[in-house]
């Protein structure tokens, strides 16, 4: 492990976090449900198809504390072996001080990743983690687990979210206003649920390279 590159890393990880709740996000339909287990004594696992949301709903749920986060979906991170991990402990120890929850994004990176987030839950960690469905199936979760884990899945914006996210939410019961949910659920149908996607890219030739990027990867 080189510590000068994972300080690095770790240190822009934490600029993103303030990035991404920094922006106008969508509360989710189930985030009331899942903020209710944030102080269970369980791990959380958010799980979902790629560019569903997970990470910025697992940044949601920490948002009032003060959290670490690590994304392993890095290539300085993702090499990190099983036995450095504690060396990885100490590191954001030292950058930042003692926290008491931490976010392992894309965790399933990580070879034999379940020891460490079961010995970080035993020394008194509140621990969020998450992960591709094909990569981190809820079923195994349990077994990696021994059981202490609640499972949030996230998927794409359903119709409501979408609304949200494109500014209208409430529409009048006439003619006018029937009409006009219908017009944005054709628009929904068109440019599909995915935030990233929704949100961030307005060309339609790069939507579509996205949308087949997400496809070929789950097909």
């Amino acid at each position: 492990m080189n510590r000068e590159q994972v300080k690095r890393r770790l240190l822009e990880q934490e600029g993103y976090v303030k990035k991404v709740l920094s922006k106008r996000l969508v509360d989710r339909e189930k985030f009331s449900l899942y903020k209710k287990y944030l102080e269970a004594k369980l791990v959380k696992a958010i799980i979902g198809p790629r560019r569903s949301g997970k990470t910025t709903l697992g940044m949601l749920l920490l948002e009032k504390k003060s959290f670490y986060y690590v994304n392993f979906d890095d290539e300085v991170l993702a090499m990190t072996k099983q036995e450095e991990l504690g060396s990885l402990l100490e590191i954001l120890n030292e950058l930042f001080g003692r926290r008491k929850y931490v976010f392992l994004d894309e965790i399933q990176n990580i070879e034999s990743w379940e020891l460490f987030v079961n010995r970080l839950q035993r020394i008194g960690f509140n621990i969020v983690i998450s992960g591709s469905n094909s990569k981190l199936l809820s079923t195994e979760l349990s077994s990696h687990l021994g059981g202490r884990v609640f499972t949030l899945e996230v998927l794409p914006f359903s119709f409501t979210e979408f609304l949200k996210a494109t500014g209208e939410a409430i529409f009048e019961e006439t003619d006018v206003g029937i009409g006009m949910i219908k017009n944005r659920l054709k628009e929904f149908m068109l440019l599909g649920g995915y935030p990233e996607i929704l949100l961030e890219v307005t060309d339609p030739e790069l939507r579509k390279n996205y949308y087949e990027e997400i496809f070929n990867t789950v097909i």
